[in-house]
Order: C-alpha cells, then sequence, then structure tokens
C-alpha cells in the first residue's frame, strides 16, 4: 500500500500544502519546529483517522481557523481510495470516495503503518498499560475482531466498576452476572494476546540479535493476574471473587486482561526496570522489525513506514541496521530529518525540504 497524494488545509503549521509522494523512499529535511512531524501525524491521520497521541482536535487546526481540512490518495490492494477528513473543534467528518464513514474502524485497519518515534522507547521503559496499548493496537490490524471484544470488555468494566465504587443492597448477585458477562471478552482478548506473543516473541529475538551484535536472550512474557489453566472462564470468575472485597475496598476490578502484564526479558530480567537506554532502544528497533514481518507474513504487503527523526537517536551500529532496513525495503517509507545524511542521500527517492509548514524545494 502507498500514500499517492496528501493536501493539507489548516493542519497545525500547514496553512495550504499540496504533496505528491514516491511510492518508495520519500525523505523530508527541515529544521526542529517547522513541520516535519506535523507532516508525519497527517499521514497518519489520513491512513488511521487518528493523530499518533490522544490530542484535543482543537490543537490540530490552525491558529485562526474553525476547522481543518485533509484529502489524500490511498492506494491499497489494487484500489485507489479518496479520503477527505475535516476536522472541527468538537468533531470530525470522514468520507471515502465521497460518502461518509460512521464506522471507520473498517477502513482504517486496511492501511497498516509501523511508526518509528523517538517517544516510542516508552513502549520498553514505561508503563504496562503502553504495553499492553501497542499489543492490542497490533492485534486489532490484524483481526479486527480483537478491537469489537476489546470494546465490549472495557465498557463491562466500566459497569462492573461502577458497582464497586456505588454498591446496592443486591450488588453481589449483580457482581456475579457481570463477573459471567465479562469474562467471555476477556478471554478471547487473553487468548490472542498470549498467541500473538509466542509468535513475535521469537522474531525480537531474532532481530535484536541482528542490531545489538550481543548473544543476550530476549522472550516476552505475559503475565496475567491469576493462574491460567485450561478453563480461563471459570479461573477468571474464581479470581474475581476471590479478589471482591479487594475490588470494593479499592472501588474497581483488580484482575483481568486490562491488568496484565507483558514484559520484555533480557537475559531474564525486566528490561522497564534494568534495560540500559542503548538496550531500549535496540530492543524498540527489534519489535518494530518483527512487527513488520508480521504484517507481511500475514497481510502480504509492506507497511508503510513512519520514522520521525530516527537517526539522531541511534549510535554508529544501530545506525548500520537502520540504513540496511531502508535499503531493503519494498514499501513505502516517510523518514524525517534535520541533515541529510549520506544514509539518507543514496536511499530517498524523493524529498521534500520544509520551512514554517511549506514545501521550499523538492526533488526526485
Amino acid at each position: 500500500m502507498s500514500v499517492k497524494s496528501l493536501t493539507l488545509l489548516n493542519y497545525r503549521n500547514y496553512k495550504n500544502e499540496s504533496f505528491i509522494f514516491h511510492n518508495n523512499f520519500n525523505l523530508i529535511i527541515g529544521q526542529n519546529g517547522h513541520g516535519k512531524t506535523n507532516l508525519l501525524e497527517a499521514i497518519n491521520v489520513l491512513c488511521k483517522f487518528k493523530p499518533f497521541r490522544k490530542t484535543n482536535l482543537a490543537e490540530i487546526i490552525n491558529f485562526g481557523s474553525d476547522q481543518t481540512r485533509l484529502k489524500g490518495e490511498i492506494q491499497n490492494k489494487g484500489n485507489l481510495n479518496e479520503i477527505n477528513i475535516q476536522l472541527l473543534n468538537n468533531s470530525k467528518i470522514i468520507k471515502v470516495n465521497n460518502k461518509i464513514v460512521y464506522k471507520t474502524t473498517k477502513y482504517s485497519n486496511l492501511n497498516k503503518l509501523v511508526t518509528f518515534l523517538p517517544q516510542e522507547i516508552e513502549l520498553i521503559k514505561g508503563s504496562a498499560a503502553n504495553r499492553r496499548n501497542y499489543l492490542d493496537l497490533m492485534i486489532t490490524n490484524l483481526d479486527p475482531e480483537h478491537l469489537v471484544d476489546s470494546k465490549n470488555y472495557y465498557k463491562i468494566l466500566k459497569q462492573r466498576n461502577a458497582l464497586l465504587a456505588k454498591p446496592p443492597k443486591d450488588s453481589y448477585s449483580l457482581l456475579e452476572v457481570w463477573n459471567e458477562k465479562i469474562s467471555e471478552p476477556a478471554e478471547r482478548i487473553t487468548k490472542r494476546r498470549i498467541k500473538f506473543i509466542n509468535k513475535l516473541s521469537p522474531l525480537i529475538a531474532k532481530y535484536y540479535s541482528k542490531i545489538s551484535g550481543t548473544g543476550d536472550l530476549i522472550n516476552i512474557e505475559y503475565k496475567p493476574q491469576f493462574e491460567i489453566t485450561s478453563n480461563y472462564t471459570d479461573d477468571y470468575i474464581s479470581s474475581l471473587q476471590q479478589n471482591l472485597k479487594k475490588d470494593i475496598l479499592r472501588k474497581f476490578t483488580t484482575t483481568g486482561p486490562h491488568r496484565d502484564q507483558i514484559i520484555f526479558n533480557i537475559n531474564g530480567e525486566d528490561s522497564s526496570k534494568f534495560a540500559s537506554q542503548g538496550e531500549a532502544k535496540s530492543l524498540v528497533l527489534s519489535v518494530k522489525s518483527a512487527e513488520i514481518e508480521l504484517y507481511r507474513e500475514l497481510s502480504g504487503e509492506y507497511p508503510i513506514l513512519i520514522l520521525d527523526d530516527v537517526s539522531s537517536e541511534l549510535d554508529d551500529m544501530r545506525k548500520s541496521y537502520y540504513s540496511q532496513l531502508l535499503n531493503d525495503y519494498s514499501g513505502q517509507i516517510f523518514v524525517t530529518t534535520a541533515n541529510l545524511e549520506p544514509v539518507f542521500k543514496r536511499n530517498a527517492n524523493k524529498i521534500f525540504h520544509i520551512e514554517s509548514g511549506k514545501i521550499i524545494r523538492e526533488s526526485g
């Protein structure tokens, strides 16, 4: 798949700018604060209908404007789709081929992207919620039913937590009903996570060995809040019952997929606690490389790569791997940088020079 074109109107610091992209390597050059990351974010919005981070829509709209518009074309499995997105302060309107889209997941899941962003070190060093959310997003991109189960699970969880916060007289009998209901999507979520981790873990180990040049042993460990046997539903309901007093005291549900741990181990040690900055960067690159391979294997296509100023974060050894990745990649790539490094000059098919939200020069 590839993004063929993109027009931005009042998007962050872009007043009115149009881009025609190459099917392979697109390089975006500019100093910090001039709009490189904004452009990558706009590509993500075009493909996934959301920015990199949860953001108030008003922050995306150019100062002094009351709305922003994005228009672009995406080539996907032989189909050319025109996307129109209008963002207002409190709402958004999305059209695909001039038809308003209300359920966006169907279209956004077709568009596979893998991002390399400086803040994604938090995947390793950040909270357990970061790792759960990242894993769930990867699974959803390949299996949309995972999103259905996740939404259902969190809806039931919210209702159960409301009962725990203000328990009525018959709360115990009501909680038993919710325990039954929540166990069903919980089982499917957990089993998909474990199955996906079993595929992902050896790939991450393979790429970490290439990137780091060490013999370190890498694995991903899934740690639920209770011991899982062949009958997950009974196990989970039993755990909910055992933790009921604690749940009532804390006024929320303390066990389940929303609390499970996903641990990246290096030589048996939890990387979120013990990994050095260099090890964490190697691990992030390994996870992303494994994600690319899984997408290729399961969908038959290369995902779009979005890399935001990644090279400045890497030492020479990791830059060498990064350079090889760009050189060998057959899909579409978007890379930002403040400087035209040799690795980029050698590989770039099209170069955009950005200054204050404008293309001041392009080549290729």
